[in-house]
């Protein structure tokens, strides 16, 4: 699906919901046993479209889904506390439409902990971190891409 004037403005270019919908069945194809997901995103319109998209499609896909838990960080970057709830969880998948900053430091905090090792993890703006932190994204990690501007 291809809509006129994406984020930015002006530019013919996909849009979240496309993103977070494709990642919902995406998991449905390749993980169609799924029983719960969990989410990290950002506290604003973003990150809160983008969980709302990714969790109602998973719930048509999947309708006895369960939804072990969403945090919504505000503006700066995740902390301990968010990725224990996330570690605790114990989601067959984990979504997050984190990107720039806020992806790095999930990426560094949770990496080390396992997180992204314990679920299916899906990062709709991964390649944000792709070239960077690269070496410290574990295989297996589902990254999306905004339009035109990733790899």
């Amino acid at each position: 699906v291809i809509v006129q004037g994406g984020e930015g403005g002006g530019h013919t270019g996909p849009i979240a919901t496309t993103d977070n919908i494709g990642a919902a069945r995406y998991v449905l194809d390749t993980r169609p046993n799924t029983k719960s997901i969990a989410g990290i995103n950002q506290n604003y319109a973003w990150g809160q479209d983008s969980w709302g998209d990714f969790e109602l499609a998973m719930k048509v896909l999947v309708p006895n889904l369960e939804v072990k838990t969403s945090q919504m960080p505000k503006l700066l970057p995740a902390d301990n506390a968010e990725i224990s709830a996330l570690l605790g969880a114990k989601a067959d998948v984990l979504h997050s439409s984190f990107w720039n900053g806020d992806l790095e430091a999930l990426i560094l905090q949770g990496g080390p902990r396992g997180l992204m090792k314990s679920s299916l993890t899906i990062l709709t703006t991964g390649e944000t971190a792709m070239h960077k932190l690269g070496a410290q994204i574990p295989d297996g990690t589902v990254l999306g891409a905004r339009g035109p501007f990733g790899p």
